[in-house]
């Protein structure tokens, strides 16, 4: 498993979800939940589109995503806490 995540904080297994990795409980929530719904928007994008027509964030916009999702991080957990 840790050769499949190498520095990656997130690895797809097939027919068996995925696993997360983060330095606080709190992000490794944030990105179990959030990777499962991106996933499905991205298979829902990949079978809507036409072939080679998803455009996928670029390593910039990518760095910019996990800025942005740290800052919603604290907010997030205390949403789901409220809930359950």
């Amino acid at each position: 498993m840790s050769r499949a995540l190498g520095t990656a904080p997130v690895a797809l297994m097939r027919g068996h979800g995925d696993v997360v990795v983060a330095p606080s409980l709190k992000e490794a929530l944030f990105r179990a939940v959030y990777t499962e719904v991106n996933v499905r928007l991205e298979a829902e994008a990949l079978r809507l589109a036409p072939l080679g027509q998803v455009t996928f964030l670029n390593d910039e916009e990518a760095a910019k995503a996990t800025s942005t999702n740290a800052g919603v991080l604290v907010r997030a957990w205390d949403c789901g806490r409220r809930k359950h």
